[in-house]
């Protein structure tokens, strides 16, 4: 069988990418392989990749050695293992073609067709997961990234409830509807613009299926001093949880001052 193959301009270290172009002949196979050895000997990585969903491009985490992102014809795909086996990394991306894929700033950015650009936030997590042991029926909490506490100007005009319009942004205002919760909080939906990822300290962690009666995170100074703790059996500032994967975040507040 012949394979039609081209060099890529691939970031990644000094490695070479060969991309095939076997789909243009109606034959949708991954196509995926790796070299140890200086393309002497060559391995099928396809594992867990549907066999008609053929590859666009793949990349290895700058920062985390054998972790492995997939870009195919139908989603992304991600390996924590040098690609001996590959999950769905979909998520909230529809079933969309994803032509490449750049880590930036340790997010994963996919330029799609037909659905501009996709980010995920922070692998902070699928880099900590590579070569980890088996998380088991233990709690385990994942370390989290560097954030920044950032200082934010009042717009001039205050968003009320329905569409809203903030600063242009190339010459073109930005909309958003914000409507109220049942908490009373604001829940606001960009309409013709992306959204930035959350400010504070974003916190992944894992529970087993059987939840401890009560699970707590608290938050320390640099000398060791806690700032702020939130408890699930707490009223105020509840810690929901489920089993599997939480994430909470943290808007980087001290407790405010309390009445004597």
């Amino acid at each position: 069988m012949e394979h039609a193959i081209r060099p890529s301009r691939s970031p990644l270290r000094c490695d070479r990418q060969m991309e095939a172009l076997r789909f243009k002949s109606d034959d949708f196979r991954p196509y995926l392989y790796k070299t140890n050895d200086y393309v002497e000997t060559w391995q099928e990585i396809n594992g867990g990749i549907p066999e008609a969903d053929f590859t666009r491009t793949i990349r290895e985490d700058p920062a985390k050695r054998g972790l492995l992102y997939c870009a195919t014809e139908n989603g992304v795909y991600v390996s924590t293992n040098g690609g001996e086996s590959w999950e769905s990394l979909q998520r909230n991306l529809p079933i969309v073609q994803v032509h490449d894929l750049v880590v930036k700033d340790n997010d994963l950015v996919a330029g799609t067709h037909g659905r501009s650009m996709w980010i995920l936030d922070d692998l902070t997590p699928l880099q900590q997961s590579v070569g980890a042991a088996s998380i088991g029926n233990e709690p385990r909490l994942v370390r989290p990234r560097s954030a920044y506490r950032l200082l934010h100007q009042e717009p001039a005009n205050k968003s009320v409830e329905g569409m809203n319009y903030m600063g242009r942004i190339f010459g073109l205002p930005a909309a958003y509807h914000d409507r109220k919760t049942a908490d009373g909080n604001v829940s606001r939906t960009m309409l013709d613009a992306g959204e930035n990822p959350p400010d504070g300290v974003g916190v992944t962690f894992y529970l087993p299926d059987e939840i401890p009666e009560v699970v707590s995170l608290t938050f320390l100074d640099g000398e060791g001093r806690e700032i702020k703790t939130f408890v699930t059996s707490a009223e105020d500032e509840a810690l929901r949880v489920s089993p599997g994967v939480n994430r909470f975040l943290w808007d980087m507040q001290y407790p405010g001052a309390h009445e004597l």
